[in-house]
């Protein structure tokens, strides 16, 4: 590592401890996950909408047929665009997420957990985040809204079939409230972490999860380790091989980032 990026890392970790000192303890699911590895921009198989920075709203509207609400500034609407085009760079997730339905992205400072629905995600002090953790917590949330608009597809993640070829490294059992199953194991909250859910399903969950984790490019380490239940995948290529590849050709349509 170069004497530069390791002084980058030393900020970085310094920006997290001091985050941790000042966030609320339901803020940090994705404050305090560490990716290793350079973060690669998109190939622009989709073009950039041309009046973005003067109608980040319309570009939004017209591109996603989404709508934000909640933004303190025009910049906050450009970054959720940024999020949408980053993904839409794969057209087969454009059209598993754009419809005739209009798509609200609702952005809270109130605490607790994001949230993803068919046709709405909350996303829950989301700017606080690093970039690279907004893009994880925007791709899980959209992954919910993803198997809402798409379920006859969605329902084809052979979760058994992952659980059996990924295996540890990739998935962790958990069983406690009555229920039981097993999870991406970067997933931190569980049936249990932070009190009994209800609302939880493993197979919805490990989905959204494998989507996150996917965009975030092969190779990554995605460290959630000392977050109610999340542990570390080493290598998303590697360790969630069969997971990575379904999500690739099945929900990206083969592209890469």
């Amino acid at each position: 590592m170069s004497k530069k990026k390791a002084i980058a890392l030393l900020i970085f970790i310094g920006v997290v401890l001091f985050t941790l000192k000042t966030s609320s303890y339901a803020q940090l699911q994705d404050i305090v996950e560490v990716i290793v590895g350079e973060p690669k921009e998109p190939s622009q198989n989709f073009p950039i909408c041309d009046f973005l920075d003067s109608d980040p709203e319309r570009c939004l509207k017209r591109d996603f047929n989404a709508v934000v609400s909640g933004a303190t500034s025009k910049s906050q609407v450009k970054e959720i665009y940024l999020h949408f085009w980053r993904l839409g760079q794969s057209g087969k997730w454009k059209n598993m997420m754009v419809n005739n339905t209009p798509y609200k992205v609702i952005l809270s400072n109130a605490e607790g957990v994001s949230l993803g629905y068919p046709d709405y995600i909350i996303l829950k002090r989301f700017f606080i985040r690093p970039l690279t953790s907004q893009r994880h917590l925007f791709a899980h949330e959209t992954g919910h809204s993803i198997y809402w608009r798409n379920q006859q597809e969605a329902n084809r993640f052979d979760l058994g079939r992952f659980v059996r070829q990924d295996g540890n490294g990739c998935y962790d059992f958990q069983s406690a409230c009555g229920k039981s199953g097993n999870f991406v194991q970067s997933y931190a909250l569980r049936y249990f972490c932070d009190g009994c859910r209800d609302n939880i399903s493993h197979f919805r969950e490990s989905f959204a999860e494998a989507i996150g984790n996917y965009q975030l490019g092969s190779g990554r380490s995605i460290n959630y380790t000392g977050f109610l239940c999340a542990r570390t995948i080493n290598n998303v290529r590697t360790d969630c091989s069969n997971t990575y590849d379904w999500v690739k050709e099945n929900i990206f349509g083969g592209y890469e980032f």
